[in-house]
């Protein structure tokens, strides 16, 4: 008789450091989400979506608009990521954030990135409401230092 051998497959373990709510996040912006697109005074219908190693954030719009640009945003090349009504005085363009109600203030989000041409990029939109705008912001700087951290060891 022959000896066999059996191995048991072992499911993904977590990151001991990501929360539940971080790692629920995670799964759920590689599979795409839905937010409204601030650009040129307009909401506009678009969705973000995390790439399967965690490195870039992908902005479209749902519609090609050729108006409405896409943003890509390498991770660790983010600079300031904040709900925008927080930090208004980083946009320059005030009129996107003056136009909206104080609910849809309540869910913005502004981030700040260098471009593949290292020039700064800024991209505002909308969460669905304010619980999601607080753990977007939470999990992509959890995200961001992560990522800051990983860099730091090849260096």
């Amino acid at each position: 008789h022959g000896k066999m051998v059996v191995t048991q497959r072992t499911p993904r373990r977590r990151n001991p450091r990501r929360s539940m709510l971080w790692e629920e996040f995670l799964l759920t912006a590689q599979g795409g989400c839905p937010i409204s697109l601030l650009e040129a005074g307009a909401k506009v219908d678009a969705s973000y979506r995390l790439d399967a190693d965690l490195d870039v954030l992908s902005i479209n719009p749902v519609s090609k608009i050729a108006s409405v640009p896409q943003h890509t945003c390498v991770v660790n090349r983010i600079q300031v990521i904040c709900p925008a009504a927080e930090f208004a005085w980083i946009v320059e363009d005030i009129d996107v954030l003056a136009t909206l109600s104080e609910v849809d203030k309540g869910k913005a989000i502004l981030i700040q990135y260098s471009s593949d041409e290292d020039e700064r990029a800024r991209v505002c939109f909308l969460e669905q409401n304010s619980g999601k705008r607080d753990r977007f912001v939470q999990a992509m700087t959890a995200l961001w230092l992560e990522k800051r951290n990983e860099q730091s060891l090849w260096f």
